[in-house]
Order: C-alpha cells, then structure tokens, then sequence
C-alpha cells in the first residue's frame, strides 16, 4: 500500500504537467487567447486577451513583414488577423491547436510585406517556455 500511493501521486503529477500543453490556443475553431507563436528567434505573432495582436515575420536580406492589428473570428467560424485601420486585409489564420497556420491575405496584404518576405503558408508554434518580447527588425517591441 505504501508503495502505491507515491506512483498514484507520481502519475498524476506527470500527467498534470501535460495540461498546459494540450493546446495552443483555445482550441481548434474557438479563438486564440493571450499568448506568442513563434517561428525562430525573431518571427512570430503575439495576442493579448482583448484580441489586439501583431506580427513580424522575418525574410531573407533583411526583408520582412510586420503588422499590427487584431484577431477576430468571423461568421464562417474561421480566424483571421485584421492589420489596424485596413478593413481589406484579412489574413486567415489556420488554428492546429499546437501551431497556427498563416494564410495568403492576397494583394489586399502585399503592403506588409518587403521584398521576397512573406508570412503566408508559415507555420508558428505556441512557445511554451519563454516569455520574451516579439521584436520587429530594429529591436523595438512588436506587441
């Protein structure tokens, strides 16, 4: 009995630690919450809970992309990032529950990107770990 009960704390204490990590988000189709995907060391997107979120997303030669906006789901269910003040940018966002997906905006979005950057097609996993601040090219804070 006594060996029993420490492996019955032990199990629920190793499954306890898997909770967080369940989903990225809200789960699939719900929304994102508060939180950073990331795709290296200086690309991602961040979101606070009032919905405002941004991104920067960097390319080659020192091109890159960088909006500032908000998350909203649609009607369809379906997420996207709406830069500030442009209400013909809608960029999808596919919801994987441990990644997001960015989607192709089109030439609606093609303003926020420089040369050969794109964010389209770009895979972001939910760090879980750190909290650092998402940065755009200069350093200065993106969120």
């Amino acid at each position: 009995m006594r060996i029993l009960i420490p492996l019955a704390l032990l199990s629920l204490a190793a499954c306890s630690g898997d909770a967080d990590n369940e989903a990225a988000t809200t789960g699939p189709g719900t929304g994102l919450g508060p939180g950073q995907w990331e795709l290296g060391p200086r690309s991602g997107l961040c979101t606070a809970s009032d919905g405002t979120a941004a991104f920067f997303i960097e390319g080659g030669g020192g091109a890159n992309c960088m909006a500032q906006g908000k998350v909203e789901q649609g009607e369809d269910g379906k997420l996207a990032f709406i830069p500030n003040g442009d209400g013909q940018c809608r960029i999808p966002i596919e919801d994987k529950g441990q990644s997001i997906i960015l989607g192709d905006g089109g030439e609606a979005c093609a303003y926020y990107c420089g040369g050969s950057a794109t964010y389209a097609g770009r895979e972001l996993g939910k760090n879980w770990e750190v909290e650092r601040q998402l940065t755009d090219g200069a350093g200065d804070p993106v969120c």
